[in-house]
């Protein structure tokens, strides 16, 4: 199911206004908010001061003008809402005001929980073996975090972890959280590789934590969290696409499976003479008879 947001003055994925009144190729008036009308993209509408997708086409009594759109919802690589859209035009397209600054301030909200406050709780509390997968997880939690782009119609975690971000300040937030999320993964190997002096124990540690950390975790925490959000959306009758309630309440389930894959690594993790070491060590051997 995809999300379509009522009312005015809806912030759409690249943070523009959609227009609650517009005039068709045919030059009728109409009155539409945002709708799916089966395009790829999903849900989308008009927006205002040539903000998102610049075309051109043409107006009451066929005029010719700058016509442009946005889609209303995030993307989901399992709901299948890709944006098959041209290209944002580098004259037009604008954010809308204060867009990137609430966005910054954002990902300063992220950084400050997250990434120095829970890990600085785990370590003066010695929760060791905990903080060492949790350090390669921050992409799981950004996740979580930025479900429908933030709490309010600010957006202030839409371009905090965005593949689809046309811009510098989602591409290098994602660029970050990826990359301490890696670092976090190289540690892990190398430590347990030293511990057990065994390259099989490393390269099991590996095969598993990249596993469980991004290859499967994400796209299930976004999938989950919109059928949550749906759920809820229906249940309080709410026309607004993410109330600050149900985002807390999203988020929270969010964190929850993220917690939950976290809490699988260390497991595995804790019994890997039993479930990994078996494993890397055959492959190990297959390797070296081949090479």
């Amino acid at each position: 199911m995809v999300f379509v947001p009522k009312g005015k003055n809806i912030r759409t994925r690249n943070g523009c206004i959609c227009k609650n009144l517009y005039y068709a190729d045919d030059g009728r008036k109409h009155v539409k908010e945002c709708a799916d009308d089966g395009d790829d993209g999903g849900a989308w509408c008009r927006t205002k001061d040539k903000c998102g997708y610049v075309g051109r086409g043409r107006g009451k009594g066929g005029k010719k003008m700058i016509r442009s759109y946005d889609y209303c919802s995030p993307q989901s690589l399992i709901s299948n809402v890709f944006a098959d859209a041209p290209t944002l035009h580098k004259g037009w397209s604008r954010y809308g005001e204060n867009y990137f600054l609430y966005n910054l301030i954002g990902i300063a909200i992220f950084y400050v929980i997250f990434v120095f406050a829970v890990p600085y709780f785990l370590y003066k509390n010695k929760y060791s073996e905990l903080l060492e997968v949790y350090l390669p997880n921050f992409d799981l939690l950004a996740t979580a975090v930025s479900f429908a782009g933030g709490p309010t119609d600010k957006n202030i975690f839409q371009e905090l972890y965005h593949a689809g971000s046309g811009n510098l300040v989602g591409f290098f937030s994602s660029l970050m959280i990826n990359y301490m999320s890696l670092m976090g993964i190289i540690y892990i190997v190398a430590m347990y590789a030293k511990k057990s002096k065994s390259i099989a124990t490393g390269l099991g540690v590996g095969l598993v934590m990249v596993l469980l950390t991004y290859l499967i975790p994400n796209e299930i925490i976004s999938y989950v969290q919109g059928e949550v959000a749906t759920l809820l959306r229906d249940f309080l009758h709410s026309k607004h696409y993410h109330p600050p309630i149900i985002y807390i309440i999203v988020v929270a389930v969010g964190l929850g499976v993220a917690a939950l894959f976290i809490g699988a690594e260390k497991a595995i993790l804790a019994r890997h003479k039993t479930f990994i070491d078996p494993i890397t060590k055959q492959i190990v051997k297959f390797g070296k008879g081949r090479f």
